[in-house]
């Protein structure tokens, strides 16, 4: 029902910002740090993993997974698709069991939007993998 908050909330992070229209079934998981802005839809078993912020009018499919991305309003994350590391502009739709991870993802690449982020996308190279430290047991 609107503006209820029912979903498996983490209780160990208070970071989590929900718009009173926003709409989470009482089967999805939202671990914080999140926004929901106005007019939200999480589906069952929908999982969101902050960092996330989550423009108004987005619906996140049942299934789906969002971990630390950025979404504007009015999209659509399909059923089973997963999203990582990525921002999506408005209306950006992603299909149903799609995986999206560390991109841009522009329904209509606007001129205006384009030209705005052009400096950006030169400077930007491509990721290089490389080791990861990790700490020793002492």
């Amino acid at each position: 029902r609107p503006g209820a908050v029912s979903g498996r909330i983490d209780g160990r992070s208070p970071e989590i910002v929900a718009h009173p229209s926003t709409w989470i079934d009482s089967g999805a998981m939202i671990i914080g740090p999140v926004i929901l802005g106005p007019g939200v839809r999480v589906r069952s078993s929908a999982t969101i993993v902050g960092p996330t912020a989550i423009g108004a009018g987005t619906v996140i499919g049942e299934g789906a997974t969002v971990t630390a991305s950025v979404i504007w309003e009015g999209c659509v994350i399909g059923e089973d698709a997963f999203v990582d590391r990525s921002l999506l502009a408005n209306q950006a739709r992603v299909p149903s069991e799609a995986v999206v991870t560390a991109q841009l993802y522009l329904r209509r690449p606007e001129h205006r939007l384009r030209r705005a982020l052009q400096p950006f996308l030169k400077k930007a190279r491509p990721a290089t993998p490389h080791a990861v430290a990790t700490p020793s047991a002492s």
